[in-house]
């Protein structure tokens, strides 16, 4: 089985280690950068899963996920997370990605999951561990404020959010002020480096 690993963290690296210095039939390739992974797998159309490292920089959260699902064709990407969410792990496979796993999964259980994968099973393993104050953060919010929230992370001021869910923008204030008393932020940006450092959006 061929492998792209678009990381370049050494945690990760050392599990790739560990995992081909057991498993024969797993041949891993590792890519640095998000844009040298796309371009490995546009030209190579050998490999059977892509495992792509969702701190790694430039993949842009679960949008970049999407992108890269889309791009990547039929080959299964599978997302390795630091830490997450149940509901974080379910929008990740909602963008088309085969599987999520931790950023550091045991060595002997990699080619389990990546086994499932092949067989175009789809397979979300979490960090139980670091899981529950992320979960706890992302319970405080509602639906609409995740969606505001979402926003916010992209950049986006009150008046384009509004257009967005064709509400007033009032309504939108109003959101955005729960949002930073629920996450304890300072402000709008400080909400936002928050949701992105708990992967809540």
């Amino acid at each position: 089985m061929k492998v792209l690993v678009a990381a370049c963290h050494a945690p990760v690296l050392d599990m790739i280690a560990s995992a081909s210095v057991s498993n024969d039939h797993l041949v891993f390739e590792t890519a640095e950068t998000v844009e040298i992974a796309l371009l490995k797998s546009a030209e190579d159309q050998s490999y059977d899963a892509i495992l792509q490292d969702f701190d790694m920089a430039g993949l842009n959260g679960l949008k970049g996920v999407h992108t890269l699902v889309q791009r990547c064709g039929s080959t299964p990407l599978v997302v390795l997370m630091t830490s997450g969410s149940l509901e974080l792990a379910q929008r990740v496979i909602g963008t088309g990605a085969a599987g999520v796993l931790p950023r550091v999964t045991a060595p002997d259980a990699l080619p389990h999951a990546l086994a499932l994968i092949a067989a175009q099973e789809r397979v979300v393993v979490l960090d139980s561990v670091r899981m529950t104050s992320v979960n706890a953060t992302a319970a405080q919010l509602s639906e609409r404020e995740l969606q505001v929230l979402r926003g916010l992370c992209n950049g986006l001021q009150n008046k384009e959010i509004a257009h967005a869910f064709a509400v007033q923008e009032v309504t939108v204030k109003m959101h955005v002020r729960a949002i930073i008393r629920k996450l304890n932020a300072r402000n709008r940006t400080h909400a936002a480096m928050i949701a992105r450092d708990q992967n809540l959006v």
